[in-house]
């Protein structure tokens, strides 16, 4: 089940066609582009595009950049490894290859013009290389690829490239700077506590409205997991002019899977995580021992996180949809820079929000669905919808007592069947993501926040344990995935009194991991069939098993 060897078996035969010191920093600009190398639909400005555009320059105004930051006596220190960590935290970051340092620079591999070429249609440009069509596409310059791959915080905003060269560096999740990077090298700044801090809340900040989404000046809050979660979800699920569509996918670009207990624990380290595991704690000033249920903790704040953007960017897709007002900026507007401004066609059925493998697969061999009616989970002629953020371990989260997730569980079931229909309306997908109010899904939910208890590990352990065999490869790994975190606080938890043998449960688990990796070089699991997954269900249930009190 490669991709290279795939199908799309929705139209047996047809190709899947893939065209679907910081003032130092402010006053360099990049060079003015070249008249031919100019987006071909340049537009009028009209009087309210140029003030959205004006505000966008005020935000702009508003970044100072890494080099802000990176000076040896603020967070460039690397003369010694036992400094604190604020001191050498930009050290740390660019040494030790932070994936988001170089988020900027991929844009510029070959590969990053292919697919921007691919997305745009293939057109063709007289100056391009005979062999490589696609040489001079310029996805470092188009807003649809920097509002995730470095600072820029919209589709409207022009940055520098002194800005944009770092990537997603500190004012990505940090915020713009301008405002309090002064005040937090004083005394008071510690003094003020948490008010020092605004709480990033699902969908803020997210290029809505730029002023309206940056009114609050303050540092953002990545100390707390909550916040810090929904800034990943932002591009690693995706939102408002951050949209990794179908489109995008089949020209090239990588699909989302984010889990944010895994990123987390992958993640190179330049922050102190202790003193983040002890502001878990109830009582901030707490001298308690570390929280045992930090991973468990992390784990659901990442589902719940997830959920709500997901269902927040498939608001947005339905949106463009069935609405009749015409977009806040023209189709597309060219700078004096070159820079670009694509709009987000709208698509429907948006197939990046069905499951990848049910179209992608092999024509031979077994069916991993089942045929038998009274087992069947969705109508026939229909594709599973939210496979991976909606998977049915999420659902066991959602609805789990004591989660505090009502609401976000109330509405993916209703949403689930209007998308899994053989035909999904858009109008339908909208009204059950609206419900009975005027607010949305995202809007009406709460993130995940209480503590986890040992009890608490153990009731979604026996929920995991009544799930049948999993579908799919995203149906197996969110339930590896879930296993690996709360065995990590299982084993926290229990402490001394526990007698299990948690060396033989994390083997058992690494083995599993082994099984789910995609080949070298695929992106599909093209060893997984229906033997595979029932052998996998097995292997997960006896680790479940042997966590049971």
């Amino acid at each position: 089940m490669r991709l290279s060897r795939s199908i799309l078996t929705v139209v047996l035969g047809a190709p899947l066609l893939a065209v679907a010191g910081w003032a130092f920093a402010r006053a360099l600009e990049a060079p003015p582009a070249s008249p031919d190398r100019q987006g071909p639909r340049v537009t009028t400005v009209s009087a309210v595009q140029r003030r959205s555009l004006a505000g966008a320059n005020e935000i702009a105004a508003r970044y100072v950049g890494a080099g802000g930051c990176a000076a040896a006596a603020c967070h460039g220190d690397a003369s010694s490894a036992n400094s604190p960590s604020w001191k050498n935290s930009y050290s740390r970051w660019i040494g030790q290859r932070d994936p988001h340092s170089i988020a900027y620079s991929v844009l510029k591999s070959e590969t990053s013009k292919r697919i921007l070429w691919l997305l745009d249609g293939g057109q063709g440009d007289p100056q391009a290389e005979k062999n490589q069509p696609w040489s001079n596409a310029a996805p470092h310059r188009d807003n649809r690829c920097l509002t995730c791959h470095s600072i820029t915080p919209d589709a409207h905003t022009q940055l520098p490239e002194s800005l944009l060269a770092d990537g997603v560096s500190c004012e990505g999740c940090h915020g713009p700077a301008d405002s309090w990077i002064a005040s937090h090298t004083t005394v008071g700044w510690l003094a003020d506590g948490a008010k020092r801090y605004q709480f990033v809340g699902q969908g803020a900040g997210v290029g809505r409205d730029n002023r309206a989404a940056t009114a609050d000046a303050r540092m953002r809050n990545t100390k707390d997991p909550v916040s810090r979660a929904n800034l990943c979800v932002r591009c690693h699920v995706g939102g408002p002019d951050r949209d990794v569509n179908h489109d995008l996918i089949a020209a090239g670009h990588p699909r989302l899977n984010f889990e944010y207990h895994a990123f987390m624990a992958n993640l190179p380290r330049h922050w102190n995580d202790e003193l983040d595991r002890e502001r878990l704690q109830i009582e901030p000033q707490s001298t308690a021992a570390k929280p045992a249920d930090y991973e468990a903790r992390l784990w659901a704040i990442g589902q719940a996180a997830s959920a709500q953007a997901a269902l927040q960017l498939l608001e947005q897709r339905v949106n463009r949809t069935v609405q009749t007002q015409p977009a806040q900026l023209p189709e597309e507007i060219a700078s004096e820079r070159g820079w670009r401004h694509g709009a987000i066609a709208p698509a429907w059925p948006e197939l990046a929000e069905y499951s990848c493998y049910a179209c992608h697969h092999d024509i031979k061999g077994p069916r991993i669905t089942s045929s038998d009616p009274q087992t069947r989970r969705r109508p026939l002629g229909s594709l599973p919808w939210g496979t991976w953020y909606f998977s049915e371990v999420q659902s066991k989260l959602f609805s789990a007592e004591g989660a505090g997730l009502p609401a976000l569980g109330a509405m993916v079931e209703p949403v689930r069947k209007a998308m899994e229909k053989p035909v999904a309306q858009p109008k339908e997908v909208a009204a059950q993501l609206l419900g009975d109010g005027d607010s949305t899904a995202t809007q009406r939910s709460r993130p995940y926040q209480k503590r986890v208890a040992l009890a608490d590990v153990e009731r979604w352990l026996a929920a995991l344990s009544e799930l049948p065999p999993p579908e799919s490869w995203d149906e197996a790994t969110q339930r590896y995935l879930a296993l690996n975190a709360l065995t990590k606080s299982h084993r926290k938890l229990a402490g001394q009194y526990a007698k299990l043998d948690y060396g033989a449960i994390e083997r058992d688990l690494e083995e599993i991991r082994k099984r789910l990796q995609f080949e070298p070089g695929y992106q599909s699991p093209g060893h997984l069939n229906f033997d595979g997954l029932k052998q996998l269900h097995e292997r997960l249930f006896k680790v479940r098993e042997l966590l049971q009190p």
